[in-house]
């Protein structure tokens, strides 16, 4: 289904609640609409079977960025999968237990005041009475953290072990198509240093 709604982390936080509450299938799959990969992408991001997969993917800029953070252990952890920080939340493969765990450690995103919500007539229309905020942005001393960054902090605060794709080429539309896989340039890094 779609939902539009103009806050992203409040859009992020009402789709988690329907799934979770409502829904109740093993994953909820988030796909932003300006997000173009293939459809072995997602079947490899289940077939990895962990509670939180993503891809790192290119940002809307130039020079080149990419959407996420690996981990320090890049490591593989499937033929084209390494340990991640955080992922972006355009292409975004969630397991109901990331969700459980991130509930056990931190109790207090969920609010039970589903009327006081920015959008409650969207909760209302799907008879939900409470949110799941597991996007709120977090802040610390220094910034804000974006929504998706914040979903990351809070799954591997509950002991989640997150993992991206870096091997599929996607694409990122905004005034072009920023396309490219994360694995290139890892490749391309590499190969400098060993110049």
């Amino acid at each position: 289904g779609t939902l539009s709604y103009p806050d992203i982390a409040d859009l992020r936080n009402m789709w988690l609640t329907l799934w979770y509450d409502r829904i109740k299938t093993s994953h909820l799959l988030m796909v932003d609409d300006d997000m173009g990969f293939s459809f072995q992408m997602i079947a490899d991001m289940i077939a990895v079977d962990r509670p939180l997969v993503g891809c790192v993917y290119p940002k809307k800029t130039l020079p080149a960025e990419f959407c996420g953070q690996l981990s320090l252990d890049q490591r593989d952890v499937a033929d084209g999968f390494k340990r991640a920080d955080w992922v972006g939340g355009g292409a975004m493969l969630t397991r109901r237990d990331c969700v459980d765990r991130i509930i056990a450690n931190e109790p207090e995103v969920i609010d039970e005041g589903a009327h006081r919500f920015p959008a409650a007539h969207i909760l209302e229309k799907y008879k939900l009475t409470r949110i799941i905020e597991a996007f709120a942005k977090i802040k610390t001393p220094s910034r804000y953290l974006s929504e998706d960054v914040s979903f990351g902090e809070r799954a591997r605060a509950g002991g989640v072990d997150i993992v991206a794709n870096v091997a599929h080429r996607v694409t990122h539309v905004g005034a072009w198509e920023f396309t490219g896989a994360f694995q290139e340039s890892l490749d391309a890094f590499e190969m400098k240093g060993a110049a």
